[in-house]
């Protein structure tokens, strides 16, 4: 999407929902609703994003590792089939057409795997498993969406965007530019990756300390043995070479 709606509870999707007031906003390309809920899966947390599989048909940035793309979104569509990232699809051991068994608010439930893709939507622990909406309404207890992605016609969001921003404060939704989350997320990677580094260096310093220690305790300790070789008729640069290579193995 261009732009992102955020709602502080979930939204009602469908029929007389706001998703259907932003679509019929002139201008307004594409509504894609999403929303973020939990799976059991053998005793551990899955988190899950329901989707509607035409909104990415056509657009979208899924990136199809396994199975055919227009056949896995239209699968989740018709309910009973999910879509793995890859990451999860390799932690779980599951590949194209196995089964992913979890629980739902009814029950079991057993959903086909339509699809792999590279990458999902980030959750708290890893990256989100794609369901359809009719799976997540009738099996998994959605009852609406958290967040709407807001697709514009070509040249038409200067135009269209103060009219969604004032629907999107009717209904306490909160308007946020693509460009401004990607910014945000990068932010918070970089400090991130800007603190591992930070550690690497740390722990380079405390190696490199640890090894020259070892090594000037080892050729302390070893004076005697390299006078014999001194005596024996091994030169200087030998015995240099000898400690530097023990180092170089260490």
């Amino acid at each position: 999407g261009d732009e992102i709606l955020t709602a502080i509870a979930p939204a009602p999707v469908g029929d007389g929902g706001v998703g259907e007031e932003l679509a019929a906003l002139p201008g307004v390309a594409l509504v894609a609703p999403l929303a973020n809920f939990d799976l059991a899966f053998q005793g551990s947390r899955l988190e899950a994003t329901a989707i509607r599989g035409t909104d990415f048909a056509a657009d979208g940035r899924l990136t199809f590792t396994a199975g055919d793309r227009a056949a896995a979104l239209e699968a989740v569509d018709a309910g009973g089939a999910v879509i793995l990232p890859q990451a999860r699809a390799q932690r779980l051991g599951l590949g194209l057409g196995d089964v992913l068994a979890v629980i739902g608010a009814g029950g079991p439930v057993e959903l086909k795997v339509a699809g792999i893709v590279e990458r999902s939507f980030p959750g708290r622990t890893g990256e989100a498993v794609l369901v359809g909406w009719r799976d997540a309404e009738t099996a998994f207890g959605a009852v609406g969406a958290d967040v709407f992605a807001i697709r514009y016609a070509p040249g038409a969001r200067s135009t269209t965007s103060p009219a969604v921003a004032e629907l999107a404060r009717s209904y306490a939704l909160t308007l946020a530019p693509i460009s401004a989350v990607e910014g945000a997320l990068g932010d918070a990677l970089d400090r991130v990756f800007g603190l591992l580094d930070l550690f690497a260096v740390v722990a380079l310093v405390i190696a490199a300390l640890g090894i020259v220690n070892t090594i000037s305790m080892d050729t302390w300790e070893r004076v005697r043995e390299l006078g014999v070789f001194r005596a024996a008729g091994m030169s200087r640069r030998q015995v240099w070479r000898s400690v530097l290579v023990e180092g170089g193995i260490l």
